[in-house]
């Protein structure tokens, strides 16, 4: 899910979003199917330009018994073995403009390209990198009216948000573990387009052998529906259809996106809201009179990891760092450094934002007792 020194303990965070009870066992297990998913995902490409038709013939049939798949909007996820959606398209000779994220276009254009040479379709393909937020969405309007087939992986939605800065555009949605916030970015689209949208999902067969393409429900929406209420329904259809198969799915990004873009006051404070006031005070009178004699002792062990992340190892909980920097937590985890010392390297304001903010969260506490010696 995510690399890195110690990220199992991020793993753990955001897999206990969709199954709170989760524990490092259910994690392990969890990385051990999806090794083996990554697996069958290395040999796909092999499989599709040998035209193996475990992998094609129930989505090739798919779409000659559904015809309106061929100039609809089609959204999808990175499910199973997502890639296998393109070929039927290219098979067929149909207009298809596609909208990935960036990783899924650095990972698999290269091969849709190939097959798209193989049948003579070049011309017919159009891919667009979800990174480009303006250019992006004009090209699809285009694509739109020109009447050919578009499909969406909803993991290009978080891209979106990313490029656009909407961070306003977020709406709260409650996963079984946590309130996330997720983007309307997408939902906005589809209302703009008014166009009819069908629902495709792949999925390995138990045996890994074949692939099983299953299409639901058209659904379409039209510029007087409120994307926030789309939003939600299109995120009920993501995580209804990913915890069904945990190890299949490839779009992990787009939970750890949902579950970081929260306010600043978003996390819940682990002094209690009636005593917070009453706290507030006590460290603003700590801070001008006792600055000097009063140290800082870190209640957890925190960690500073990229995307600007506060990482509680202790307790597997996570927060915007707001700025805070891993050489910040040095001096702090001594249990010896005084306010007065913070105050002295980084300024009383630094001192009032994020110290006061540890000890808000409970992963940080004032005690009494002598200067220490620096950092």
């Amino acid at each position: 899910m995510t690399p890195g020194a110690s990220s199992h303990h991020w793993d753990l965070w955001l897999l206990r979003a969709l199954a709170p009870a989760a524990e490092i066992g259910d994690l392990a297990a969890l990385l051990h199917n999806r090794r083996n998913h990554a697996a069958r995902l290395a040999e796909l490409p092999a499989r599709l330009r040998a035209g193996d038709a475990g992998c094609l013939a129930e989505g090739r049939r798919l779409l000659a018994d559904a015809p309106e798949l061929t100039s609809g909007v089609v959204v999808s996820l990175q499910l199973g073995p997502y890639p296998c959606l393109f070929e039927p398209y290219l098979a067929a000779g149909v207009d298809l403009t596609v909208l990935a994220s960036s990783a899924a276009t650095q990972r698999w254009l290269p091969l849709v390209e190939d097959l798209a040479r193989r049948y003579g379709r070049g011309r017919c393909l159009q891919w667009l990198d979800a990174a480009g937020y303006a250019a992006a969405l004009e090209r699809l309007g285009g694509a739109l009216r020109a009447g050919g087939a578009v499909l969406i992986f909803a993991d290009a939605d978080r891209c979106f948000d990313a490029q656009a800065g909407a961070v306003s555009r977020r709406v709260s949605y409650c996963l079984p573990g946590r309130e996330v916030r997720v983007s309307t970015c997408l939902a906005r689209l589809l209302c703009q387009s008014e166009r009819t949208l069908y629902p495709v999902i792949l999925r390995w067969t138990e045996d890994g052998r074949r692939v099983s393409w299953r299409g639901q429900p058209a659904q379409r929406w039209t510029r007087c529906d409120d994307p926030a209420t789309v939003a939600q329904l299109l995120h009920d259809w993501i995580f209804h259809e990913v915890m069904a198969d945990l190890a299949q799915w490839s779009g992990w990004s787009l939970l750890a996106a949902a579950s970081l873009a929260v306010a600043d006051g978003g996390a819940r404070d682990r002094v209690p809201s009636g005593l917070q006031e009453d706290y507030r005070r006590a460290f603003a009178l700590c801070a001008a009179r006792a600055a000097a004699t009063v140290r800082v002792e870190l209640e957890a062990d925190l960690a500073i990891w990229p995307g600007d992340v506060l990482a509680d190892l202790t307790h597997h909980c996570f927060y915007r760092a707001q700025g805070l920097r891993d050489g910040d937590l040095a001096p702090l985890r001594t249990g010896r450094t005084t306010l007065a010392a913070l105050a002295s390297w980084h300024g009383r304001r630094w001192v009032e934002a994020h110290i006061l903010r540890l000890c808000l969260l409970g992963l940080a506490r004032l005690r009494a007792g002598g200067p220490d010696g620096g950092p």
